[in-house]
């Protein structure tokens, strides 16, 4: 099973990972497994493979 995007950056270096990229990771986490699409501004979320966005 592939670990989510929150447990990734938990895993990592405790100043890896930053509030606002834990944020990201969890709802690109919660969009994906219920199969949203992501409406966004914020280009962060590009890094997340499999997450649908809609881009304005």
């Amino acid at each position: 099973m592939q670990r989510s995007y929150v447990q990734q950056g938990l895993s990592a270096t405790p100043t890896a990972i930053t509030t606002r990229h834990c944020i990201n990771a969890y709802l690109a986490d919660l969009a994906i497994v219920n199969g949203w699409r992501m409406v966004s501004f914020d280009r962060d979320f590009a890094r997340f493979e499999g997450l649908e966005r809609w881009r304005w």
